[in-house]
């Protein structure tokens, strides 16, 4: 493993003077550092670590150590600016906190604004169903909260079945039934009307266990959603949506395996 520096700090290389400012989410808070190389060979920097930290304008707890992490090298008898990075823990509140990064004895003031992260993560993503009209059709699925704030669960969404290839296939019909002396408006008509009659009402989609108010952050739960697939559907037909949760998009795709009444599914 490589040393995080060369030279000996202090003696060789030093920090400018803070304060160093550092913005961002958790996995990507970053800012600039100021080094200073006083002897006559080049410095190498990759790794700095800071002291504990205090909480300051509305954080909701204190930070401990944490390592900066850079790729500097600093000519000999120079100086340079370098974008370094605050590897801090993932759930870490937003807020303003403040802590000093260390180089031998001295230590210099580091300003962090840690900002939101919303990261609900939902698995799996696509999921495959086998059913009919009528029947009731239930999956399993994990959200996990990998952000910094809070995430508000919902009971209940919504989701519209469409027929895989099912525009191309409502325009190929509506052509093999052209007659002659069909006028424009006649054939837009019946094509309206053909989309019409093939669509499939929406369904709503319910999850259980009931949801607590939110999800906090580095939490995960399993959910059961369970719908009731809609009429119309046709035997042999594949269906396509997607249920919204939070702004993520579960995708279900369904195989029509008969009607709500058949004694042979496929």
């Amino acid at each position: 493993m490589k040393a995080p520096y060369s030279g000996e700090p202090e003696k060789d290389w030093q920090l400018a003077k803070g304060p160093f400012k550092f913005l961002g989410i958790p996995s990507q808070c970053v800012g600039e550092l100021g080094l200073i190389n006083t002897s006559s060979q080049k410095i190498k920097v990759r790794s700095l670590s800071t002291i504990g930290q205090s909480a300051l304008k509305g954080a909701a707890e204190a930070l401990g150590e944490v390592v900066v992490a850079l790729r500097a090298k600093i000519p000999s008898k120079g100086s340079l600016k370098t974008q370094a990075r605050l590897q801090i823990d993932t759930f870490t509140p937003p807020g303003v906190y403040e802590t000093k990064v260390v180089c031998g004895k001295q230590q210099e003031l580091v300003q962090v604004k840690v900002l939101e992260n919303h990261d609900l993560r939902i698995q799996p993503r696509h999921i495959k169903l086998k059913g009919a009209s009528g029947d009731t059709l239930s999956y399993t699925i994990q959200l996990a909260n990998f952000g910094n704030m809070p995430v508000v669960l919902h009971d209940a969404a919504m989701i519209w079945l469409e027929e895989k290839n099912w525009v191309g296939r409502t325009f190929v019909y509506m052509m093999r039934d052209s007659v002659e002396g069909e006028t424009h408006q006649q054939f837009l008509d019946r094509v309206v009307d053909g989309f019409r009659a093939s669509m499939v009402a929406p369904v709503s989609v319910h999850f259980e266990p009931k949801a607590d108010a939110v999800l906090p952050p580095g939490v995960s739960v399993e959910r059961n959603m369970t719908l009731t697939l809609p009429k119309g559907l046709q035997k042999g037909k594949v269906y396509h949506g997607f249920i919204k949760i939070n702004e993520k998009r579960v995708w279900v795709e369904l195989n029509c395996n008969g009607s709500h009444n058949s004694t042979k599914r496929r």
